[in-house]
């Protein structure tokens, strides 16, 4: 991502929690607001990632 997007997307973060927050009932969530796009392929990997550490930690606890 360039330099200007990025610095756009700080800038509409920045805006929604410092002005939109307290006036709002119910805010949109925040990557809709910002124009996110989740990445299912990211989230799915994280996902599957974090269940690896807990078979690893529960296998080790099993050989002691």
């Amino acid at each position: 991502m360039d330099g200007a997007a990025e610095r756009g997307k700080h800038d509409r973060a920045m805006i929604w929690w410092s002005a939109m927050m307290p006036h709002l009932k119910e805010p949109p969530k925040f990557a809709e607001f910002t124009g996110i796009k989740p990445d299912r392929r990211t989230e799915l990997a994280a996902c599957v990632a974090a269940w690896d550490r807990v078979d690893r930690s529960l296998a080790a606890n099993r050989r002691r």
